[in-house]
């Protein structure tokens, strides 16, 4: 199994979901025969947050990549933020790590789309409202994925709804 890298602390709440499901949905897959091995790279969410506000995508960027690699200098394998926010530098983060960065926006999408839904509701903080940093896009009633309005990048593949 691989060792799975957190990067947390941009919201404790979710940073601690998220480790509770992992370990509770691998030991029910597993018939409790197994738990992951996971690490988290805690950040500080004055400085994360900062760099957000003041649309410093680029040093958000670097001191997220710095994080993950830490992570994967520790045996990470995977690596994912646990907060919707920090993604807004998820394409830029992607070409600064060496290890597969999952993207939050992308399994929403590929679960709503295995589950038929048609239309999805994203709620988030003030940078997610009206600002358009992830939004769900839908062409003739496929699915696109979600759009970076900063980058312009789609997340998640065209597939029917």
């Amino acid at each position: 199994m691989k060792k799975i890298g957190l990067v947390g602390g941009t919201g404790p709440e979710s940073t601690a979901m998220y480790y509770k499901a992992l370990n509770t949905e691998i030991d029910r897959l597993t018939n409790g025969r197994s738990m992951p091995d996971i690490a988290i790279e805690s950040v500080n969410f004055r400085r994360a947050w900062d760099y957000v506000v003041k649309k410093q995508y680029d040093l958000l960027a670097d001191y997220l990549a710095e994080k993950a690699n830490a992570l994967i200098a520790g045996g990470a394998e995977v690596v994912s933020l646990t907060a919707v926010t920090m993604h807004v530098v998820s394409e830029e983060l992607k070409e600064k790590v060496t290890a597969p960065l999952v993207s939050i926006p992308k399994a929403v999408c590929d679960e709503a789309v295995s589950l038929g839904l048609r239309k999805v509701g994203l709620l988030g903080t003030r940078v997610h409202d009206g600002a358009g940093v992830h939004e769900a896009g839908s062409e003739g009633g496929r699915h696109t994925g979600f759009r970076s309005e900063r980058t312009g990048k789609r997340t998640g593949g065209k597939k029917d709804l």
